[in-house]
């Protein structure tokens, strides 16, 4: 974008923190269903 071979809009500008966001939610959901999946080996 500084080098302006992007145009300067929301998703070009955004985008780092859009895709932390969405691998923050991916790791928390894989946590939980490994969570879920443990609790049903052991009992």
């Amino acid at each position: 974008m500084l080098l302006a071979y992007l145009p300067n809009m929301f998703l070009t500008m955004y985008a780092s923190q859009i895709g932390s966001v969405l691998e923050v939610g991916l790791l928390s959901l894989a946590l939980a269903d490994r969570i879920n999946v443990m609790k049903e080996e052991r009992g």
